[in-house]
């Protein structure tokens, strides 16, 4: 069990719950699949898909003619050959799963709990 701290207005509380339920049925029906990764209710199982993407992306796309500008001197000389495969989890760089929000995101608190 996972308790979230939220708070909603009245008027924001059944339609939250009604997302909250129907992500938790799937979360349900994919844990019950064979896969290679479970899912379990977050702080986010009250946002549609739409809203966490909304939210908690942030990818500000970039010129790319300014990026390929800096690359047009050649030739590359200076590179090595690459290896045909690296498992970055034997380099020790691959770290668990995090939660990287923005401190300086709003956050709102109920309590929203899934057994």
């Amino acid at each position: 069990m996972k308790n979230h701290a939220k708070s909603y207005t009245s008027d924001e509380f059944f339609p939250r719950y009604a997302i909250f339920k129907a992500n938790l049925n799937a979360i349900r029906e994919h844990n019950a699949g064979q896969h290679t990764y479970s899912m379990s209710v977050n702080e986010f199982a009250d946002m549609t898909h739409a809203e966490f993407v909304a939210k908690m992306t942030g990818y500000k796309a970039r010129d790319q003619g300014v990026l390929r500008a800096a690359n047009t001197h050649g030739p590359h000389t200076h590179m090595t050959k690459l290896a045909g495969a690296l498992d970055w989890r034997q380099k020790g760089a691959v770290t668990p799963v995090k939660n990287q929000a923005s401190e300086t995101q709003s956050q709102t608190s109920c309590e929203l709990v899934a057994e």
